[in-house]
C-alpha cells in the first residue's frame, strides 16, 4: 500500500488503528490486533513511510500507559495520537446520510438526523450545531476518566484522557493497566 501511495505522490497518512467495529448490534474486535503486534507493524509502517518519503500518522484508541514503550519515542513527536474527537471536542462526525454522528467508529449511532451536507453552510452554522445542548451533553458524559490512575498520570495532556471511550468498553483496563 505505502509504495502504491509514494507512487500516487502521497506526502502524509494517517492510520486508525485499535479500532473495533461498533453496529447498533454488537462491538466485534476480532480483528483488533494485540497492542505488541500493532507496536511492530506501526514501527515498520513508519520505518518504511521514512524510507520513502511518506510521514506517517497513527491513531490508536488505547490510553498511551498500555502501549508499548518503544512506541513512546513516536508518541513524543506527535506520530502517535488518540486524540477523540469527542474527548476533545475538536470536530463532529457526519455519516453518509448526512446524519450527526459521535465520531467515525459509531456511525450506526445518530446523534441529530438532518440532512448536514445541505443545512451546514458556513462556520457559525458548524459552530453552532458544535455547541448545542444534545452535543455538549454527550461530550460531558462520556468524557469521564475511567480510572483513578488517569487523574494523577503526568502524561495526561499527552494522552488527551485516557484514550477512545470504545476502548474502555471493550478491554478491561485493569488488567492491562501499566506505567513506563
Amino acid at each position: 500500500m505505502m509504495d502504491f501511495l509514494k507512487k500516487n505522490e502521497v506526502e502524509k497518512i494517517h492510520f486508525n488503528l485499535c479500532s473495533p467495529a461498533v453496529s447498533v448490534d454488537k462491538i466485534d474486535s476480532t480483528e483488533v490486533l494485540s497492542f505488541a503486534d500493532l507496536a511492530d507493524i506501526t514501527e515498520k509502517i513508519f520505518h518504511y513511510g521514512k524510507k520513502i518519503g511518506i510521514l506517517t500518522h497513527f491513531l490508536f484508541l488505547a490510553p498511551h500507559c498500555i502501549l508499548p514503550k518503544k512506541l513512546y519515542p513516536l508518541i513524543k513527536d506527535s506520530l502517535i495520537k488518540n486524540d477523540c474527537s469527542i474527548r476533545t471536542r475538536t470536530g463532529i462526525t457526519i455519516n453518509v446520510n448526512g446524519d450527526i454522528v459521535p465520531c467515525n467508529h459509531l456511525l450506526d449511532f445518530s446523534i441529530i438526523k438532518k440532512n448536514m451536507f445541505q443545512s451546514l453552510t458556513d462556520k457559525s452554522e458548524y459552530l453552532k450545531i458544535l455547541e448545542s445542548p444534545k452535543i455538549i451533553d454527550i461530550q460531558k458524559n462520556i468524557n469521564v476518566f475511567k480510572l483513578d490512575q488517569c487523574k494523577t498520570c503526568p502524561e495526561i495532556t499527552l494522552c488527551q484522557g485516557g484514550g477512545c471511550p470504545l476502548f474502555w468498553f471493550n478491554k478491561d483496563i485493569e488488567t492491562n493497566f501499566y506505567r513506563w
